[in-house]
């Protein structure tokens, strides 16, 4: 699906923003990245979405380089998810997962079956059929960006990019969209890209982790075999502690606090 080789970019100062970064990722995986503010998180989602150059390296998308791909073509293979939602109060809902078939579409070509089709699934998937005649202003947080998403399913996407995006949310909502992300890559065959701040959610969300510190990456793989103790002081510069809940095999992180 998509195989990252040793990938450098810079800032307009020469120093490097990402640094021999290398991973791969197939159809129905979730990567999530991980690091303290600066890390290059943010830095590479731009990157995986052509809009920062690759000045080193190269990155293989369907068995083919990114950077032989037109943005139309682009978007009909992936699609990008910001951390904040859209909130135009003079768009529709469904008005604005339309949008999202811009690139199916040839200019001042008028709405398709095709279209309808996939807007309708969007907007199913994404459990907001009954939102579609409301105004993006009138809706929530997590409605919000529920909506950003069925934008992006709407270019049926093999790919999805998502830079912090329930990082604004309460913690329902966050649960909520957590559990649509996990969704739209198991059922939809999707592999997602999704850089996250709270540690205990990407233990439980992803297939994988990739750590990064000051544009390197120093960890790549599960949960349980990247998101140690010695690499968690590492990255974050924090203790943390780890429990086991009775009957699950799963682990919850702490920060441990000191004053």
């Amino acid at each position: 699906m998509l195989n990252v080789e040793s990938i450098h970019t810079s800032y307009r100062d020469g120093h490097f923003a990402l640094n021999n970064i290398s991973f791969s990722l197939k159809r129905g995986e979730i990567l999530a990245v991980l690091g303290a503010n600066g890390a290059g998180k943010s830095t590479l989602i731009k990157v995986m979405a052509a809009l920062l150059p690759i000045e080193e390296g190269e990155v293989q998308l369907l068995d083919k380089s990114l950077g032989s791909y037109s943005r139309k073509e682009l978007a009909r293979t992936m699609a990008y998810v910001p951390q904040f939602s859209y909130s135009w109060s003079d768009y529709s809902v469904e008005e604005l997962v339309f949008l999202g078939r811009y690139a199916h579409r040839e200019r001042f070509q008028s709405v398709t079956p095709a279209d309808r089709i996939a807007v309708e699934q969007a907007l199913e998937e994404t459990g907001i059929k009954h939102l579609r005649k409301r105004h993006l202003m009138s809706l929530s947080g997590g409605e919000r960006q529920r909506v950003t998403i069925a934008k992006c399913l709407a270019q049926k996407p093999s790919l999805l990019l998502m830079d912090e995006p329930i990082n604004h949310l309460d913690l329902m909502q966050q649960v909520e969209i957590a559990s649509l992300i996990h969704g739209l890559a198991k059922k939809g065959n999707r592999s997602i890209i999704i850089v996250l701040h709270d540690l205990s959610l990407a233990y439980h969300l992803a297939d994988r982790i990739l750590l990064l510190k000051n544009g390197e990456q120093i960890g790549l793989g599960d949960s349980t075999s990247v998101l140690t103790e010695d690499s968690i002081r590492d990255a974050f510069g924090i203790d943390t502690i780890f429990m086991d809940v009775p009957g699950e095999n799963r682990v919850i992180i702490e920060s441990k606090l000191t004053f």
